[in-house]
């Protein structure tokens, strides 16, 4: 989705993931959860550098985007929220292993990073889009109509916990 803004909108576009990666901004490896460990401070600082040398709007892609981005210089944020049951068989076809989809569909259930982009850059910039069953070009659609004024910010409609509740799958994902 991020890839189809950054050409409608001929915007840069960082992806936090990656970029730690490609670039070995890592601590080291949590063999437990499978995933590299971040150095926030050299990954702050890095995006800090290719923030000041672009002159383009800019897209930052990542969850790590509310411990390290700027609130100041930020417009919108869209948090992208996907039906807990949908989103364990993406990560398992992506090859996470169990606990690391454990760790994140719970994350989505109870929509911590939706509670830390509020924390970090206000209620006023942050929107969520349900991307559960819409392409990633529709999800785009959806976020220029928000960015445009079209469409109206969305916050608090996604509520996982109440709809699996209340069709009797919520203990099968606790």
């Amino acid at each position: 989705m991020s890839k189809v803004l950054e050409k409608r909108l001929k915007a840069l576009r960082i992806d936090l993931n990656n970029l730690v990666i490609k670039e070995k901004l890592m601590l080291g490896v949590d063999k437990k959860r499978d995933t590299v460990i971040a150095d926030l401070v050299k990954l702050s600082k890095r995006l800090n550098e290719i923030l000041k040398s672009s002159s383009k709007d800019i897209i930052i892609e990542g969850h790590y985007s509310s411990v390290i981005v700027p609130p100041d210089i930020v417009s919108h944020v869209f948090i992208l929220r996907k039906n807990p049951y949908n989103l364990t068989n993406v990560l398992r076809k992506r090859g996470f292993n169990e606990k690391k989809v454990k760790e994140n569909v719970l994350a989505e259930l109870l929509g911590i990073c939706l509670l830390d982009a509020i924390n970090t850059f206000g209620i006023d910039k942050v929107s969520e889009v349900d991307v559960t069953n819409i392409t990633e070009k529709k999800t785009a659609e959806k976020i220029l109509s928000i960015v445009d004024g079209v469409q109206k910010k969305v916050i608090g409609k996604v509520d996982w916990i109440k709809k699996l509740e209340e069709e009797g799958h919520l203990n099968s994902l606790l």
